[in-house]
């Protein structure tokens, strides 16, 4: 360490060794560059997730690291919703939608749309999920 500080501080040393002054350099340019990937790497991924229990999970999955916003507030239903401007503006910035599917969210394709994000990754919570129908419901308990 102490040859080290010898050659970064004396002019002459320099000039004696102007591959050593590359190699300098270069490490210090690769190291900056390394800290700028991790610095745009570490930025959180805005998500928007259509209701609560879709928020509530994607919270529960991403944790702290993403950015977790709600389309349809707690107290209105998916049947009841208005999309509003802000809305599409959510859709317009976010990476990632996290929707239900299976005909919960019959007004997302025009508020997609309207959000204008071709970038926009959709999350369909339901795929590869068989629906229950009324005949797999049995209601009697205690039936073998």
């Amino acid at each position: 360490p102490s040859q080290f500080l010898r050659i970064l501080t004396q002019p002459s040393a320099w000039k004696r060794r102007p591959l050593f002054a590359v190699l300098l350099i270069s490490a210090i340019a690769i190291i900056v560059g390394s800290l700028t990937t991790v610095a745009q790497n570490t930025r959180s991924t805005k998500v928007v997730a259509t209701f609560l229990p879709m928020y509530l999970f994607t919270k529960a999955v991403s944790g702290s690291s993403q950015e977790v916003e709600i389309l349809v507030p707690p107290n209105v239903t998916a049947h009841e919703y208005q999309a509003s401007p802000s809305d599409a503006r959510k859709l317009a910035q976010a990476e990632i939608l996290v929707k239900n599917g299976l005909g919960m969210e019959t007004f997302l394709s025009g508020l997609v749309a309207n959000a204008g994000n071709p970038q926009l990754k959709q999350i369909d919570a339901s795929q590869g999920i068989e629906p229950l129908t009324e005949e797999d419901h049995d209601h009697e308990i205690g039936r073998a």
